[in-house]
């Protein structure tokens, strides 16, 4: 067990955005789908199945805006770039749901849902069991759970939990560190991110 170094609350971009996340699960939306959405829905493959391909496995992205970036596309339709991205060969379809620093909207999730039939990959800020909820009922195949800013105990619960719910996770690491928390805690899926989320600096 290498993974000890004691976690402490993260700060900058991250610290940021993490509050205004425990700002917004008071208001969680929790309105299920309309009774109509359900039959539009294609089935769909899991994630780790999707990218288990013999040739390179492209995970596309929608995506509004970022921090570092600023706006990329503000207008852009979730359903068409979903569209797009199934027809351009993706083998699954990230969709950006956090609305204060990124202008995503759970919406945009069921829209590509409703017009793609890739698996789908709820990248938010999940701290909360409750965002699974949310994640479920709007046709997420997977969550994004980023090591950095979660306790290793809350990892590790938030992955059970999702386990639970039906729900795939990708754990996103930035250092040989969080690699090892999140093997400790029984990650499947990873992703390397080489943004750190707190200064927003690249390591390349």
């Amino acid at each position: 067990m290498q993974a000890t170094r004691p976690w402490t609350p993260p700060g900058g971009t991250l610290g940021e955005i993490l509050e205004k996340t425990r700002e917004r699960l008071s208001s969680l939306d929790r309105a299920t789908t309309s009774s109509d959405e359900p039959s539009r829905i294609r089935a769909r493959p899991t994630l780790r199945s999707a990218l288990r391909k013999s040739t390179v496995a492209v995970i596309a992205e929608i995506k509004r805006q970022s921090p570092s970036k600023g706006v990329l596309n503000a207008g852009l339709s979730a359903a068409d770039q979903a569209r797009a991205f199934e027809l351009g060969g993706a083998a699954a379809i990230s969709v950006l749901t956090e609305p204060d620093f990124f202008s995503g909207r759970v919406q945009d999730l069921r829209d590509a849902a409703a017009a793609s039939g890739l698996p789908l990959l709820k990248k938010d800020f999940h701290i909360d069991a409750a965002q699974l909820e949310e994640a479920k009922t709007s046709f997420a195949s997977a969550i994004l759970l980023i090591a950095r800013a979660l306790e290793p105990s809350r990892l590790r619960s938030l992955m059970q939990a999702a386990r639970y719910a039906q729900l795939e996770t990708v754990v996103e690491v930035r250092c040989e560190h969080e690699l090892q928390l999140a093997i400790e805690a029984g990650a499947e899926i990873i992703g390397v991110n080489s943004r750190n989320l707190e200064t927003l600096e690249v390591d390349e």
